[in-house]
């Protein structure tokens, strides 16, 4: 069956953070920020995902989310697939996180209109500082975690569970799936999902930088509108070379 949607999975540079329309952008922080309804549509159109869902005419569905992490990306997944959705006319594209990253599930979650039904996840890079609006447990727990349990030979392991979940969509379903790291991820592991191993997409537009003297990332150090660019301009290509909407 011929593809017509486009599935992403990953955080906040899948999801298109810091990508304001220009008539917002001159608000300061308190008055707008990107995550809102306003600047959906720009921010959908401009990540990478959307310049190339439009480019191959595909509808888009944007299942990251700013902070996740490979575990809660992992959750998405099977989210998507216990659902009832479509897996014979999809493309997924899958922006790894950096692996040491943690999530923790949070069944008390109050979905609401506007929340999407897969998020469930208290992030931990939400738990760097404090932030009144979150049950101080949250920080305990992380901080316990952190402490006691996290190791590098955890993160290998992490990144290794996810890839291969995500090439399972291959055998299993049959849907095409590409896998690359949107933050460093430097693990001797792969599969053939995975493309550009050892490398990351920051590391890529930092050399892109240099290489053609533009500047692809926005303030806070995600992606502007020309590293997305870029980005979708690399993916686009690999799309047409590996004929996976033929």
């Amino acid at each position: 069956m011929k593809i017509r949607k486009l599935v992403v999975f990953g955080d906040s540079w899948t999801y298109g953070d810091e990508l304001i329309a220009p008539e917002f952008r001159d608000l300061s922080d308190d008055e707008f920020r990107d995550h809102y309804d306003e600047n959906r549509p720009y921010r959908l159109k401009h990540c990478y995902a959307g310049r190339v869902a439009e480019h191959f005419g595909l509808e888009l569905d944007n299942m990251a989310f700013p902070g996740s992490s490979l575990e809660s990306m992992r959750w998405n997944f099977m989210w998507y697939l216990r659902n009832g959705q479509s897996t014979d006319d999809v493309l997924f594209l899958v922006g790894l996180t950096d692996a040491t990253r943690q999530s923790w599930f949070n069944p008390l979650h109050e979905i609401s209109r506007k929340d999407p039904q897969w998020n469930r996840h208290m992030h931990g890079t939400w738990l760097t500082q404090p932030n009144p609006d979150i049950d101080e447990n949250w920080f305990k727990l992380q901080k316990l975690w952190l402490g006691m349990s996290y190791h590098a030979d955890w993160a290998e392991y992490n990144f290794q569970q996810t890839i291969n979940l995500f090439d399972q969509a291959v055998s299993r379903y049959g849907i095409p799936v590409i896998q690359f790291s949107v933050l460093p991820n430097r693990y001797g592991v792969t599969v053939p999902s995975l493309i550009y191993p050892g490398l990351s997409w920051r590391e890529i537009l930092h050399q892109k930088k240099q290489e053609l003297g533009i500047e692809p990332f926005a303030r806070g150090g995600h992606p502007n509108e020309k590293g997305h660019q870029l980005i979708a301009d690399h993916l686009i290509e690999h799309i047409k070379y590996a004929k996976m909407l033929e």
